[in-house]
């Protein structure tokens, strides 16, 4: 990989006369310009980012963490984080924080990334070593760093709204950990809107194997709210298996809008916290407090919105 002294030497001029060049700073002759891109073509130089950024002590990279990149949900989240940061003259590095793999802290920082999104996992494991590097969190409200999550709790009594309007007697919930703040948030708004309504209800946990024997202990079930689009579409398998039709006898409801869900038979119907959107006012955020700018709600809280498909009539 050539170096700037290579291009200072092939166009004759000095390495601060490149760099004005390259940072487009100073004044140039023209044809002392044309001399310095010419070598930069002949050698195919690249100026380096980090020793720019240090430099200029500013930085355009941004590091996204994440617990697991398969994951349909932070896929979908990445590519609207990558996207809106591009357009912003930014480039994102991903990293996949799983097990021991702290290390990746260290390196963002030595490469001088000038902010971090994670989600709220990955926040209260390194927090402490990325205090002074601006941060946005996503899926929780944290009440020390800006965050970006959506409404579970109102998406929940949606849910549960729109299987009263289909005809659904007796609802059931998959619940999701009881360590996800946002399983709790759907969790409490279903059970809010149950009992306000005075409809029966059961709950049980996720799993294709844990719901096959719910259902065949609860033939009786004919909604049910999912913690999230995945255990929707155990649902679905679970159902199919044991014969129930959906939504004939059984309509179903999951929670998120990972994509999966339109592409299954019969597809989910869905409360979207509408992912893309989600992504890009993170990306944004971050980096309005990155380059100084008021960013306007500390914790911004997007409304969800149901997405209706075949597994409800």
């Amino acid at each position: 990989m050539a170096t700037i002294r290579e291009v200072a030497k092939l166009a004759g001029v000095s390495v601060a006369t490149v760099s004005r060049v390259l940072n487009q700073k100073g004044y140039v002759h023209e044809d002392t310009v044309k001399q310095v891109r010419s070598a930069i073509d002949k050698l195919q130089y690249k100026p380096n980012a980090v020793a720019k950024s240090l430099f200029k002590k500013s930085s355009t990279l941004l590091g996204l963490l994440l617990p697991d990149f398969t994951h349909p949900l932070y896929s979908e989240l990445a590519h609207a984080i990558e996207q809106t940061a591009f357009q912003a003259g930014y480039q994102v590095i991903l990293c996949q924080m799983q097990e021991d793999k702290d290390h990746y802290i260290d390196i963002l920082m030595q490469n001088n990334v000038a902010g971090l999104l994670v989600t709220q996992e990955i926040y209260d494991k390194v927090h402490m070593k990325v205090n002074n590097i601006p941060c946005v969190v996503l899926e929780s409200v944290k009440a020390d760093v800006p965050s970006v999550s959506c409404n579970s709790y109102e998406g929940a009594k949606q849910a549960v709204q729109l299987l009263m309007e289909k005809g659904c007697n007796f609802l059931a919930h998959i619940r999701g950990p009881e360590t996800y703040k946002e399983a709790n948030d759907r969790y409490e708004g279903f059970l809010d809107a149950v009992l306000d309504e005075g409809i029966s209800y059961r709950i049980t946990g996720s799993g294709e194997q844990a719901i096959y024997s719910f259902l065949e202990k609860a033939p009786y079930i004919d909604g049910i709210f999912a913690w999230n689009d995945e255990a929707g579409i155990d649902v679905i398998r679970a159902a199919l298996k044991h014969g129930i039709q959906v939504p004939e006898h059984l309509q179903v409801i999951g929670f998120d809008g990972i994509k999966q869900g339109e592409i299954l038979y019969p597809s989910l119907t869905t409360v979207s916290q509408q992912l893309f959107q989600k992504g890009s006012v993170a990306a944004t955020m971050l980096i309005r407090r990155i380059e100084g700018k008021e960013i306007g709600s500390f914790s911004y809280v997007l409304t969800t919105k149901i997405i209706e498909r075949e597994s409800t009539k």
